[in-house]
């Protein structure tokens, strides 16, 4: 599958931490959507990269760009990477 611009993205939903559902067609950012796929709680690149991220999320939120960190995780791995990694906000 090829993504173009100006044209509609493909459907995504996943499930969030606290078990409610997520769906790409319901995003409204102001400006776009940034979709980051890490490997998961196991990978210490991931663990730096999402702090980088989680540290820039207010100027991200300046431009209109609504961020989202997706990974294969299991529920309680992800819930985990998050209270582990300081990701309060991400």
């Amino acid at each position: 599958m090829t993504v173009k611009p100006r044209q509609p993205a493909p459907s995504l939903e996943v499930k969030l931490l606290d078990g409610s559902p997520w769906r790409l067609s319901d995003a409204k950012p102001t400006t776009f959507e940034m979709i980051v796929v890490y490997r998961g709680l196991h990978c210490p690149v991931c663990k730096t990269y999402l702090g980088d991220l989680e540290a820039r999320l207010p100027e991200f939120s300046k431009r209109g760009v609504d961020v989202i960190a997706i990974s294969t995780d299991s529920l309680d791995r992800a819930a985990k990477a998050k209270t582990e990694w300081g990701l309060n906000n991400l």
